[in-house]
């Protein structure tokens, strides 16, 4: 058997004030696979969060969020 194909990519980006991700602030800080990144970038142009908040205002924020991957092998018949 197989072992899984495993990594990670680590990207910073900036969170708009409604939520989405900047596409032009996007860096990869780390990635192990290439095919691993294309599926991190292509992941969060569609990812929304929560605003953030100062004095009660949206404010634009930088983000570093840890994408893991594992993928396993197929079974064998």
């Amino acid at each position: 058997p197989h072992a899984p194909t495993e990594g990670g990519v680590l990207p910073a980006f900036v969170v708009d004030t409604l939520g989405p991700v900047d596409s032009s602030s996007i860096s990869i800080i780390s990635s192990r696979r290439p095919e691993f990144t294309a599926s991190v970038l292509n992941a969060l142009s569609a990812m929304r969060f929560p605003p953030a908040m100062r004095s009660g205002l949206r404010v634009r924020q930088l983000v570093h969020q840890r994408f893991r991957f594992a993928i396993a092998p197929p079974e064998q018949a």
